[in-house]
């Protein structure tokens, strides 16, 4: 190797990059966030369980939770890259806990086309968040 060429930096270890403040928030604010979302999601499937009873239902919700993942995952990360990322994260996830406490009024069957509705908008939501 020429002495012209520039110097590697040094690999980081875990350890490093933990003692990196910005990077310690944004790890714990992200895994506060996905813990939530996943003890939703399984909420929601005991919900649905408990009013149906109905692997139909439960099905159900699984697609609709997958839908959002696999349409706007691919649309979405163009126009986050052109946005301001803190925002977007700390917006979408105001808007998720806003549409969580709407699960509070579903008290019977009748009304799983209200959970579906909500649990699309949280997972669409959530794939901007992503």
């Amino acid at each position: 190797m020429s002495s012209d060429s520039p110097s590697k930096p040094p690999a980081l270890n875990t350890r490093d990059i933990l003692k990196i403040r910005d990077f310690r928030l944004l790890w714990l604010g992200q895994s506060t966030s996905e813990f939530g979302n996943t003890l939703t999601n399984f909420a929601l499937f005991i919900l649905i369980n408990r009013l149906t009873g109905s692997t139909v239902a439960l099905a159900g919700l699984g697609i609709v939770l997958l839908i959002p993942a696999i349409t706007f995952g691919l649309i979405s990360g163009v126009y986050v890259d052109r946005l301001d990322r803190k925002q977007i994260m700390i917006i979408s996830d105001l808007l998720r806990a806003g549409l969580v406490l709407g699960f509070v009024f579903i008290d019977s069957a009748s009304q799983i086309w209200l959970i579906y509705l909500i649990a699309f908008l949280q997972a669409s939501i959530g794939t901007m968040f992503g």
